[in-house]
């Protein structure tokens, strides 16, 4: 039974096993069952809000070997889960100050993030890019990313988030729940529908069941071991197509190229040198939370209004030649995302996504907490949405920001759906 730091966070107490390896015919009889089986996201949301029942939940996963743990696992758990239902305001409160920056004071140019990274990514065979788990805006600039690579040549996204089902998935079979925790958000299964429609494959190259360390999970230990593991199924993936140029999708510090980290392991074992973008830790969060005064500083410089790379002031962006050039996120480049304010409630980085359009939708009136979805026409239930949030209880005028396509509006309720309308974007 895999045991990452991800799926203590993803679980339910009873079923103390990584999302992507839950069955589809086990009975919902847990959240996280009603989830897989049904698309239900509330239940466990209810979950994650009661505190008192969380930790007890959390206690049970961990076990007394890890018990130190359970504070952080509840804390992360909820922030993560908060951003697939466009929750910011809860999501990123757990995301802490963004200090990895360059110096406001040195001489630099802001480019157009998409524009910097096609621009240094040509003759490169591996793009990394990294996430903060918690922001949801890290998985739209993936999706910005997706077509502007594919024509330069690339063939495959690779994503820590994926469970080994996506490599076995059919042209005409949509992504499921159980495909990976982080398809669960909206945004982040549209970056992948995306993908898919443009020709790439995907490439999952998570730890294994075989290849987990006997440590505790959360241990030092296991943690090294599950750096080498993610190198060693990407590599075997890399060396099992010699034409593949793959765009990689990582967590935190998983980029890192110097020590230990992931991306390390792949460059050592390899001799691939991958162009690695850094996200998670160099802002900007707002509005919904406090941004470091130099990240606040840089915004106020350039003023962007999309994310942009900064780079020394009459260069161009590249990969470092050296470990020493490299950021102070251990990567090449760094991404600078603007800190825009809201969009009639909605996330201001949604809202300026090019490739969505704004939908205007009427929700009624009612009790307790409930998500208007909006769910691709052509896929099944449980399919996952492309844009859902949480409405008020006094419903009334609602936005939704979603790709040209047909989908059903619904309302999921404590207790399950009520369709509201087919619509054409």
């Amino acid at each position: 039974m895999r045991s990452t730091r991800r799926e203590f966070m993803a679980a339910g107490a009873v079923a103390a096993m990584a999302p992507g390896f839950i069955r589809v015919d086990e009975p919902p009889v847990t959240a996280e069952g009603l989830m897989v089986r049904e698309g239900r996201y509330l239940p466990r949301w209810i979950e994650l809000l009661d505190d008192v029942g969380e930790r007890a939940r959390a206690i049970v996963v961990l076990g007394p070997q890890q018990a130190e743990h359970v504070e952080m696992v509840m804390r992360d758990g909820k922030s993560q889960y908060a951003s697939f239902l466009s929750e910011e305001r809860v999501a990123l409160e757990g995301a802490g100050l963004s200090v990895i920056t360059p110096d406001p004071t040195a001489d630099l140019d802001a480019i157009d993030a998409i524009d910097a990274i096609v621009e240094a990514s040509r003759g490169h065979r591996v793009v990394m890019l990294n996430e903060a788990h918690v922001a949801s805006r890290h998985r739209a600039l993936l999706g910005r990313l997706l077509p502007r690579l594919r024509a330069e040549g690339f063939t495959h996204l690779a994503a820590e988030a994926f469970d080994d089902g996506v490599n076995r998935l059919g042209p005409e079979e949509p992504l499921r729940f159980q495909h990976g925790w982080y398809t669960r958000d909206p945004v982040f299964a549209e970056a992948v529908r995306q993908a898919r429609e443009l020709g790439y494959g995907l490439v999952a190259y998570e730890q294994r069941d075989d290849q987990l360390s006997d440590s505790p999970s959360l241990s030092n230990v296991a943690t090294v071991v599950r750096e080498q593991a993610q190198a060693d199924n990407l590599r075997a993936a890399l060396e099992a197509d010699p034409a593949m140029r793959v765009l990689v999708f990582v967590g935190y510090g998983h980029l890192r190229e110097r020590g230990p980290p992931f991306a390390g392991r792949l460059k050592h074992d390899t001799g691939i040198d991958p162009l690695t973008i850094g996200q998670a830790q160099t802002g900007a969060w707002g509005p919904h939370t406090e941004d470091a005064p130099p990240v606040v500083a840089l915004l106020e410089r350039f003023r962007p209004t999309m994310p942009v790379v900064l780079v020394p002031a009459g260069t161009r962006p590249v990969s470092a030649a050296t470990d020493a050039e490299l950021t102070g996120e251990g990567a090449d480049l760094m991404v600078l995302h603007p800190a825009l304010p809201d969009v009639e409630g909605r996330p201001g980085w949604l809202a300026t996504d090019p490739a969505r359009r704004r939908v205007a939708a009427e929700v009624p009136a009612g009790a307790g907490p409930r998500l208007l979805q909006a769910i691709p026409a052509a896929e099944p239930d449980p399919a996952i949405p492309a844009d859902q949030f949480l409405v008020a209880d006094a419903g009334g005028p609602a936005t939704l920001f979603l790709r040209p396509g047909r989908y059903r509006l619904r309302l999921e309720t404590a207790t399950g759906f009520t369709p509201l309308m087919a619509i054409e974007v």
